[in-house]
């Protein structure tokens, strides 16, 4: 394979400068060549400014300072936005705690090639094994949806899975795909943000698992996002993933799957023992939902 594809990776970061340091130092040692590195700094508040000043004349490592925190989702908007606008047939999303294994980046860019040589479609994006910090184990957050028929490519030269969404743990999104379907709802601001694209994404043709494109995800507990968790530490964050995912299952999937969707929210914090006043500020999220539907900005 050669190296024909100028691809840039999207790093979105909030007050974890030794992670993004360690993040950065990963991308440094991918066998396939990245164009650019973007950077995207939240408006942090520690010394992630100071230590992104050493890029300041570089033409590879690219920083774009917030003037406030957009999240995640505004984060990784901007981002792509930056990255299309030099040129990239890729765009690598990855978040600010996973560290790339050293042919992450080529495994996917051959899983894309391969397809194109041997399929007459192409992939809406492709996306790494997410490991849960440096262990064997599936990083639980980071499993991605399958379609029914996930296996259908499978074989002795290619281990890849079609999937429908995927996390920004590790996304590869080709410029091709970008453009017709536009960036992220930055209004989400943080969860779901990442569902939501990559259905998008997958709606003429699936994404693909590639299984021997792994990156470490370096969240402190291996658990998936379930709202028995919900408590008054983290009910902001619960709020914001209650509201974009009701938005997104009412207005693309209608009214029956958000049923769906707060009958299961309500069992999993009746079990989780979640304290009623807390259960009726999520109810309140899903309820805005119905309401709530940002518009796509297309580049």
């Amino acid at each position: 394979m050669k190296n024909a594809y100028k691809v840039s990776a999207v790093i979105v970061t909030y007050n974890r400068i030794s992670w993004l340091e360690k993040v950065y130092a990963s991308l440094l040692t991918q066998s396939y060549p990245i164009d650019k590195i973007v950077i995207v700094d939240n408006c942090s508040t520690d010394e992630t400014e100071s230590w992104t000043e050493q890029f300041e004349d570089s033409n590879k490592v690219l920083i774009h300072r917030t003037q406030e925190n957009l999240g995640g989702a505004g984060g990784f908007s901007k981002g792509i936005e930056i990255a299309m606008s030099y040129g990239s047939d890729f765009v690598w999303i990855m978040d600010d705690d996973c560290l790339a294994r050293p042919a992450a980046l080529e495994k996917l860019v051959y899983s894309w090639d391969w397809f194109k040589g041997n399929r007459e479609w192409t992939p809406g994006f492709l996306c790494s094994l997410v490991k849960f910090q440096d262990t064997d184990d599936i990083c639980e957050m980071n499993i991605p949806q399958t379609v029914w028929d996930w296996p259908r490519h499978v074989n002795e030269d290619f281990p890849g899975i079609l999937v429908k969404s995927c996390s920004f743990g590790s996304a590869l999104v080709p410029a091709e795909k970008i453009r017709p379907v536009g960036l992220p709802h930055s209004d989400y601001f943080i969860w779901f943000a990442d569902a939501e694209y990559t259905k998008r994404l997958s709606k003429e043709y699936p994404g693909l698992l590639v299984l021997d494109s792994v990156v470490e995800h370096h969240t402190p507990v291996n658990r998936g996002v379930n709202f028995s968790d919900v408590n008054d530490a983290n009910l902001w964050k619960f709020k914001y993933g209650a509201r974009n995912e009701a938005s997104y299952r009412y207005h693309t999937d209608g009214k029956m799957s958000w049923k769906d969707f707060a009958v299961s929210v309500n069992r999993q914090m009746h079990e989780g023992k979640v304290s009623l006043e807390n259960r009726l500020k999520v109810n309140e999220a899903m309820l805005r939902g119905i309401k709530f539907n940002p518009k796509i900005k297309y580049i």
